[in-house]
């Protein structure tokens, strides 16, 4: 005899936030489609420029706030956290909004543009490339796109050990 599911394990038949002690913790939309449809790259791409608008916003929002001098004289800073351009020498004044929206304009645009858009099994990247090749070609493009993504996955992998594990040590 099956017991009926209750609580979390129930599947939810729509959109919603899930909330932890009263903040959004999730969200989740039910889909009836495949991300490896012809046309789900704009569902798999919508996060995508989620994140470069988030980014966008931050940014704005932080230039509107007084942007500091050193970012107007260096805009390269941008590309890194005020911290770490501290621990570098840099003398960047902040005050913590500042430094907040600077964190949320690094953070969406380096793991949710970024990152996110590497064709690798896991993100997005992967699901829109098979999903425009399929719309291009007219055939199943999931094989040779997971073959790009695990060399892809591969070389990033051999990089890193080479640069941080063995390099250090000649």
């Amino acid at each position: 005899m099956a017991l009926p599911r209750r609580g979390l394990a129930h599947r939810p038949g729509g959109a919603g936030i899930m909330l932890f002690l009263g903040l959004p913790l999730a969200a989740y939309v039910d889909i009836n489609s495949s991300p490896f449809e012809k046309s789900s790259w704009r569902f798999t791409g919508a996060s995508l420029a989620a994140n470069l608008i988030t980014s966008a916003i931050a940014l704005a929002i932080l230039v509107l706030t007084g942007m500091p001098e050193i970012y107007v004289e260096r805009p390269s800073l941008l590309l890194i956290p005020p911290e770490v351009a501290r621990y570098l020498g840099i003398d960047v004044k902040m005050n913590f909004t500042q430094s907040l929206l600077a964190w949320i304009f690094l953070a969406n645009l380096w793991l949710g543009a970024v990152f996110n858009s590497l064709p690798l099994l896991i993100t997005d990247g992967y699901y829109v490339l098979v999903s425009v090749l399929r719309s291009i070609t007219g055939r199943d493009t999931a094989k040779p796109v997971f073959a790009f993504s695990m060399i892809l996955l591969l070389s990033i992998s051999i990089t890193f050990i080479v640069e941080r594990v063995i390099i250090p040590y000649f």
